[in-house]
């Protein structure tokens, strides 16, 4: 689990471009693309308090117009309460198009 109180939100950005890059290896997934299914039950307050709303803009514009990824779809499960609130924050942050594929 990834502890808000030693590392950054630039190490989380880190740590998830590297699963990216790796998947980004295989042909098979470059030409289907991604289902993403985040599950947030071990989120805390100290999580969120680790990004500011300029990194999260920064990391969502990084996401949607700089990885070269197809996003067919996004699941967020077991979201605590005070969770879905910064997640509707960043889904205004989306495009369209992005934006119409998060369930």
């Amino acid at each position: 689990r990834f502890d808000p109180y030693k590392y950054t939100s630039a190490h989380m950005a880190r740590a998830h471009s590297v699963v990216v890059e790796t998947l980004m290896d295989e042909e098979e997934n470059q030409v289907h693309g991604y289902t993403h299914i985040n599950d947030e039950s071990g989120l805390t307050m100290g999580h969120i308090s680790a990004w500011s709303l300029t990194d999260i803009r920064n990391m969502l514009r990084c996401i949607q117009n700089s990885t070269p990824i197809r996003h067919k779809e996004t699941h967020f499960i077991n979201i605590p309460p005070f969770g879905s609130k910064i997640l509707e924050f960043a889904i205004s942050l989306l495009s369209d198009k992005l934006r119409s594929r998060i369930w």
